[in-house]
């Protein structure tokens, strides 16, 4: 020891745990204890937070001070939170001990350790043991009171605690239903607390209420009325975050004002916080209605223990439960999910049926109408070509009747390209070569209408597959409709054709200066059989054929018409993948 040292130099010297032997001197400054490594006593004990407690001098005395720890710090067996240190006082953190001393103490307190172990220490003697009546010794370090007349009862008492704190640990690791581990912590603070009343409160994850979870009471006081417990002794242990024992819960002052201690005659009772991470997330409180046997600080050391074991499984248990449940709630959801989903696809069915059947009842009607203003003109020109006239008039009528019988062919020519939608050989074609070969169909009937036709056709497309005979059907008859609907407008008449590549597709547009399509009709001009063209100018199938065929070739059509300002039919076609032997056409623009 260094001599410059005063003898009277204060001191923690570890008398058991993974420091045991070490000497701790304490001066001015703050002596920091814990298992992290920066602290001013590191000891490596898995009980230990990183930073468990520390020492200060204030006012000439030692204070040692809890900092939140896990498992707690206790002094000559009870636990504290800021306590002045005694000579002689034994301090307990985790598996570690150490006596509070000075260097003139250290050589009797190290003899007493030698000769007998640390158990045999008693807090304000270092005298030797055959000299001390009586030995107090901590529960958690297997310590017990000895007397001269009881000392194997009171050794046989303590070890048995222990061994059941060691069972109910074991058993509260492996249990993971809420209920089961409940019911195992309040039968074994009913039975080894001996006591009349336990109760175990947690705390309602919403609003913070603590609320009762479970209650057991001695088999001889088991009736059908609610166990009631003391809100003061419970609301004091939550407050202060301390475990609380009365031994006379009637006479004390803490509980002066308490009315259902009196009223339930609650002799002594014990009530420890559940603490996670410093929040209260329940209490156990127990009691003992009897005169005799009050509780003592081994019965709150061991229901403080019992309490901070179970805390942690508590919670994950508590968490488990939840997850059952919102698994159960997604799979009851997800079963709920399906059945509407079924029923949802049986009611499209069922509605796309009924669409089909709609359909096809306007088909029939459409056709029957058709043929029934057909087959009328047939029969009133026959009946005319009956009766006595000029050569002039039965000439006009035979040219009519042929009329009329071609409107009859095509009308089924068309029916037919419907029904069996004529399978489509594609190959690669040119686009621009398309609508020139389109346009010199319409071209007759446009000039008759004084229409201008405007070719913009962009240079060096790629080539697009092709059904060169179907696709000249669908340019013809889109290019027919737009120069019928500029029939009778106000001049300029104007068909445009443009054709534009974007990314990997060909575009071409047919555009006119008619009146263009109303828009409550707008989504109907596909729908077969739809026209708002004269009876004896259209059956309303090109356009639903047109998009067929489109289609059939992996393409789209849509149509644009501001209102008064014509209509815009647009062909998005794919393009062919290149290849070595293609050679891209000229493109053009020009005015007929």
């Amino acid at each position: 020891m260094d001599e410059a040292l005063s003898l009277s130099q204060p001191m923690l010297y570890a008398i058991a745990g993974p420091a045991k032997g070490r000497k701790v001197l304490l001066g001015r400054e703050v002596v920091t204890l814990g298992r992290r490594g920066n602290m001013a006593v590191s000891i490596e004990d898995p009980k230990l937070s990183g930073h468990h407690a520390d020492i200060r001098c204030t006012d000439g005395a030692y204070v040692l001070r809890d900092c939140m720890s896990t498992n707690g710090t206790y002094v000559n067996g009870e636990i504290v939170t800021d306590t002045r240190l005694a000579e002689n006082d034994r301090i307990r953190m985790g598996h570690s001990e150490f006596i509070f001393t000075s260097l003139e103490k250290l050589d009797e307190v190290e003899a007493m350790v030698a000769s007998h172990g640390s158990a045999e220490l008693t807090k304000g003697s270092t005298t030797s043991a055959a000299s001390t009546p009586k030995v107090q010794m901590s529960l958690a370090t297997q310590s017990v009171v000895v007397g001269e007349a009881c000392a194997d009862d009171k050794l046989a008492t303590a070890h048995k605690k222990l061994w059941s704190l060691y069972e109910i640990a074991r058993r509260i690791n492996v249990l993971s239903e809420l209920d089961d581990l409940l019911e195992l912590v309040v039968n074994t603070i009913l039975k080894e607390m001996d006591a009349d009343r336990a109760v175990l409160l947690l705390a309602d994850k919403a609003t913070g209420e603590l609320k009762p979870v479970l209650t057991k009471c001695r088999e001889a006081m088991r009736s059908d009325e609610p166990v009631q417990l003391s809100e003061t002794i419970v609301r004091q242990a939550v407050q202060s975050r301390q475990s609380i024992l009365t031994e006379d819960a009637g006479s004390d002052a803490r509980f002066a004002g308490g009315e259902s201690i009196a009223l339930m005659g609650i002799r002594s009772a014990m009530c420890v916080p559940l603490l996670a991470n410093d929040t209260v997330v329940g209490v156990a409180y127990v009691d003992k209605l009897s005169r005799t046997a009050a509780f003592d600080a081994e019965d709150l050391e061991y229901l403080t223990v019992l309490c901070n074991s179970a805390t942690i499984s508590i919670e994950n248990a508590r968490l488990f439960s939840e997850v059952q449940a919102t698994n159960r709630k997604v799979t009851e959801a997800h079963k709920q999910l399906e059945a509407s989903y079924q029923e949802l696809a049986e009611t499209q069915q069922k509605l796309i049926q009924a669409e089909k059947m709609s359909s096809l009842g306007r088909l029939v009607a459409g056709i029957a109408h058709d043929l029934k203003n057909i087959l009328t003109s047939v029969t009133g020109y026959a009946q005319l070509l009956k009766m006595p006239t000029s050569d002039e008039k039965r000439g006009t009528y035979v040219e009519r009747l042929n009329e009329t019988t071609s409107m009859c062919t095509k009308m089924v020519r068309d029916l037919l390209s419907f029904a069996r939608q004529d399978e489509v050989k594609p190959a690669p074609g040119d686009v621009n070569a398309l609508v020139v070969e389109a346009l010199d169909v319409v071209r007759a009937p446009a000039e008759e209408g004084n229409v201008e036709i405007v070719r913009d056709l962009a240079a060096q497309l790629p080539p697009v597959n092709l059904d060169m005979l179907q696709m000249t059907r669908v340019l013809t008859n889109l290019m027919t409709n737009a120069v019928q609907a500029m029939e009778g407008t106000d001049e300029p008449r104007r068909l445009t054709v443009r054709t534009a590549r974007e990314s990997d597709v060909v575009h071409i547009a047919i555009e006119d200066t008619g009146p263009g399509i109303p828009p409550d009709v707008m989504n109907k001009i596909f729908d077969p059989f739809f026209t708002t063209k004269p009876k004896d100018k259209g059956t309303g199938l090109g356009l639903s054929l047109c998009q067929g065929l489109v289609a059939a070739h992996g393409g789209e059509i849509s149509v644009e018409s501001p209102p008064g300002k014509g209509a815009r039919f647009t062909l998005r076609m794919p393009i062919q993948s290149p290849s070595p032997q293609s050679s891209a056409p000229s493109g053009e623009a020009e005015t007929d």
